[in-house]
């Protein structure tokens, strides 16, 4: 008796004639989905590169944070100590320690591939250097118009 009622609860669904068409219709929007991830990962491409040099800034800050809170403000985060923070990966990202005490901390950073250098603060405040002209940097992920308007805003 049991064999009977599972035999009616499995039925095959019907085949619609349509379904050809909403097949067609899923593929084709997700075709165009990842042409438009694609097309904005291409827009962003160069954004990266100009921004890595600020989530490398980032990095030190955290780890020289760390330091001091570990070993106290007099203790140098020197470049040696730096260099630790950064895999082979990363290597391509300049980084330059320009004052190591946690008072005056200050630290520099360039991507190999990028004319953009960047600075970072003893506040953990990170700037974008247009010629000279220091422009406070608010997000770690830049598009080429944010840099267009930072660069803007130095001219000014």
């Amino acid at each position: 008796m049991t064999k009977h009622i599972l035999k009616k609860r499995i039925r095959r669904v019907p085949k619609h004639k349509n379904s050809g068409v909403i097949r067609s219709l899923i593929l084709l929007i997700l075709i165009a989905t990842t042409w438009l991830l694609l097309e904005d990962q291409d827009k962003k491409g160069r954004g990266d590169i100009d921004s890595a040099p600020i989530v490398a800034l980032d990095k030190v800050y955290m780890g020289c944070k760390v330091l001091w809170l570990q070993q106290g403000s007099g203790k140098v985060c020197s470049q040696s100590i730096v260099d630790t923070f950064f895999s082979e990966k990363e290597k391509n990202i300049q980084v330059v320690v320009v004052h190591e005490m946690e008072q005056k901390f200050l630290v520099k950073a360039k991507h190999q591939k990028s004319s953009k250098s960047y600075q970072l603060d003893s506040n953990g405040t990170v700037f974008l250097d247009v010629n000279g002209c220091l422009v406070k940097v608010e997000e770690a992920r830049l598009t080429k118009d944010d840099f267009e308007t930072l660069e803007a805003n130095c001219k000014k």
